[in-house]
């Protein structure tokens, strides 16, 4: 655990120990899912603080464990890129984000089961569950669980960040998501089961012992293909919205709340590129404010406090090109780490990396 970033880690921890007290905990007959998942809004069980505490729950191991392995490979990566604030404020903003449009995506089925009518009217179905208690209570079975739009969300960042870096993609299990869509059946939900469970065992058997014969095996039958992420990420977006355009709701997956996660997450990563100034999470506000403030002042005085470098002739623009270059130095050594490894780096590369972080 100590390669994982911080944010991504806590995550972990946070979403594993809830997944636990729901296990344990439904054996007392206290359902953690019915009190923190996200009810409809109209369901008396709904609370507003739900829109942030049904991200950490989950509804099975399955479940659990899918959403975790892909926080863990996407999400180490895009925290170390954006910073632990940044990070955060995205994967929180998304997972709210797709909360929403689940609540929303809920409401005009809802209406449009009651009335028939294609104009949906918000008042209208307001007043029919009040009006109606039996209904009212009926809505407190609609419950959404999971990180999974906040994780879609993280998903479609890997993807724009790295559009043409490739990861690997189980063919089989797509395979079977494919047959699914054209025809649904017991047995192929059955065999999709298995390669899923088959997936699991192999990526278990890779942290422990990646050597082993038995993980050869298993990647060999789940044929894993190096595919670019962008198109990952496209294939992604296709499928949710196949099972939308097929009806599959009876299969208990939230694919809106997938693709709100995403259009939540577009939508951020694109204000952040039109106003990068107003990005305060990557480094606080404030400690741009103080840099700021610390050049000028040293500019001033003709030294500096960082090392001791004399910068009597330094101007604003050289002090800004250098420590633009210094970044990008850094951004090219953190890369590299992802792709290769620490191990990687050269002893020159490590110094300056471990010097660099000393002066933040």
């Amino acid at each position: 655990m100590r390669s994982i970033p911080t944010i991504t880690k806590n995550l972990l921890i946070i979403n594993i120990l809830a997944f636990l007290a729901y296990y344990v905990l439904r054996f007392r007959g206290i359902n953690l899912n019915d009190i923190f998942g996200l009810h409809f809004f109209l369901a008396s069980h709904f609370h507003i603080y739900q829109l942030f505490t049904y991200m950490f729950m989950h509804g099975g191991w399955t479940h659990l464990f899918f959403n975790m392995f892909a926080l863990w490979m996407f999400g180490c990566v895009m925290e170390q890129v954006w910073g632990p604030k940044k990070f955060l404020f995205y994967y929180i903003f998304c997972g709210i984000g797709a909360g929403i449009i689940q609540e929303i995506v809920q409401y005009v089925e809802l209406y449009s089961m009651l009335s028939g009518k294609t104009e949906v009217g918000f008042t209208t179905l307001i007043s029919d569950v009040w009006s109606n208690s039996q209904l009212a209570e009926s809505l407190n079975g609609m419950t959404t669980v999971g990180a999974s739009g906040a994780i879609f969300a993280i998903l479609l960042a890997f993807g724009i960040t790295f559009a043409k870096d490739k990861i690997g993609v189980p063919l089989v299990i797509i395979a079977f998501i494919v047959l699914d869509l054209i025809n649904s059946n017991a047995y192929l939900s059955y065999a999709m089961g298995i390669m899923n469970y088959l997936f699991f065992f192999a990526i278990f058997f890779v942290l422990i012992n990646p050597n082993n014969p038995i993980t050869s095996l298993l990647w060999r039958l789940l044929f894993l293909k190096p595919i670019e992420a962008r198109w990952v990420v496209l294939g992604y977006i296709i499928i949710e919205v196949l099972y939308l355009w097929k009806n599959a709701q009876g299969d208990n997956v939230a694919h809106f709340a997938h693709l709100g996660g995403m259009l939540f997450g577009f939508l951020l990563i694109r204000y952040w590129q039109k106003h990068p100034e107003s990005e305060l999470y990557g480094r606080s506000h404030g400690r741009q404010f103080f840099d700021r403030w610390r050049t000028n002042w040293e500019n001033r005085k003709g030294k500096s406090y960082d090392d001791g470098e004399d910068i009597r002739n330094k101007t604003d623009w050289d002090y800004n090109a250098d420590k633009k270059a210094q970044e990008e130095k850094i951004d090219k050594i953190l890369d590299k780490i992802r792709k290769n490894g620490y191990a990687s780096l050269t002893e020159e590369e490590k110094r300056f990396l471990f010097e660099s972080s000393n002066k933040k």
